[in-house]
């Protein structure tokens, strides 16, 4: 049975994003990557689903200037304002981490399966949900009225075996594509190559000389 709920405590934990002093920003190694939204871009922008880099890390230590949560391992992360949430970008934190306040997160509860839910906001478009102001912007409230549709999580976890294997078929036909592409770069240039030695125009040459 097909269930379609709205976001709430119950299916998954919306977590905010919090203010990055700069007095503890730039440290390139820590225990927590400080995702920025510009790090959520680059990562998707490079092709990475989990978000593998950041220009910022910070310490225990730190979390006492911020007032902040830290997002668990396999959060949806995303832009919630201005132009950065029009592009729809999406990503999955791999490790324990904190996101500025443009961004927020999704973690969901035991009746939701990440990726489920990772593929599922991937259709959506949050301009469509963003207040009517001269910036767009989202808020938890927001978010909380996208209807989700829920399944049993073994249907869930079936939607996202079957994702994976298309989205797997369509790089593979993206790859195989490329070939043609290159090969028929080198064909064009092998006629080029043949035109001007004289070699396309060989048999009707030597058919021309025999005539009387």
């Amino acid at each position: 049975m097909l269930f379609v709920l709205p976001f709430s405590s119950i299916l998954c934990k919306i977590i905010a994003g919090t203010g990055f002093p700069k007095n503890i920003q730039g440290k390139r190694k820590g225990e927590f990557p400080f995702y920025k939204v510009g790090d959520i871009s680059n990562n998707v922008k490079t092709g990475y689903r989990h978000l593998r880099f950041c220009d910022n890390y910070i310490d225990s230590s730190d979390l006492k200037n911020i007032t902040s949560k830290i997002l668990p391992s396999e959060s949806i992360v995303f832009a919630k304002i201005g132009e950065a949430l029009k592009l729809n970008r999406r990503a999955i934190t791999s490790m324990e981490s904190l996101i500025d306040n443009n961004a927020i997160g999704l973690k969901g509860e035991k009746e939701l399966n990440d990726l489920y839910l990772y593929f599922f906001f991937l259709t959506i478009k949050l301009e469509k949900y963003s207040r009517a102001t001269t910036v767009p912007s989202v808020r938890k409230s927001d978010i909380e009225t996208i209807p989700l549709p829920l399944p049993p999580l073994p249907i869930q976890r079936a939607i996202v075996s079957k994702i994976e294997t298309l989205f797997s078929d369509l790089d593979n036909g993206i790859a195989d594509l490329k070939t043609a592409q290159e090969q028929l770069k080198i064909y064009r240039q092998a006629v080029l190559k043949k035109a001007f030695e004289g070699e396309l125009t060989k048999a009707w040459r030597e058919q021309q000389s025999n005539l009387p």
